[in-house]
């Protein structure tokens, strides 16, 4: 059902990496599984084309980001994605925002404007967490939700059908980049 994920070229065994982007990997399986939710969610079909931006809480900013802070800059309104949004939802499709922003009225007013968000997925990333680590038994606790989440986002990002950002070049986005060159994506 999640078509932009599932059945998209993987790295090859033994490359960096590779092993953790393998389907059966847990953060693969939640990122199938939040997108076949946000198109059930909307009524989508199963082949509906989503496409995703990356934007961190600081964007809207400017360049001095370390003077303000984690903090957004601007209201959702004035982001030059929304129009993306309402329109790809109008073609049948979607916008993932992938993002770290907390503020839940700037979160509703991506999801007013059409964009989906973390909470489309439907995942409870702590207790996703909580139960891969119950589940590999012992005291050590080596998956943290705040990573699960960030690698299952990212593996969105990388499969969207369009991909998107309003961040500076960073070594995550570099890394996007490049698995979506290096698979035609």
């Amino acid at each position: 059902v999640a078509a932009c994920v599932a059945g998209r070229p993987r790295s090859p065994a033994g490359t960096p990496g590779a092993d953790f982007f393998e389907p059966n990997t847990l953060p693969r399986k939640l990122s199938e599984r939040g997108l076949a939710a946000i198109r059930a969610g909307a009524a989508l079909g199963p082949d509906a084309k989503l496409s995703a931006v990356h934007l961190r809480r600081g964007d809207r900013c400017g360049r001095d980001l370390d003077a303000v802070g984690k903090v957004r800059c601007g209201p959702a309104a004035g982001l030059p994605f929304m129009n993306l949004c309402a329109e790809l939802r109008g073609k049948g499709g979607g916008l993932y925002v992938a993002t770290d922003e907390e503020d839940r009225s700037f979160l509703d007013a991506l999801k007013d404007g059409g964009c989906f968000v973390r909470q489309d997925l439907g995942i409870d990333f702590v207790a996703e967490a909580e139960a891969a680590n119950d589940e590999m038994g012992g005291s050590w606790r080596s998956v943290h939700p705040q990573a699960l989440e960030f690698v299952t986002e990212m593996i969105i990002l990388r499969h969207a059908e369009e991909f998107y950002t309003m961040d500076h070049i960073s070594s995550t986005l570099t890394s996007i980049g490049e698995y979506r060159e290096h698979h035609g994506l």
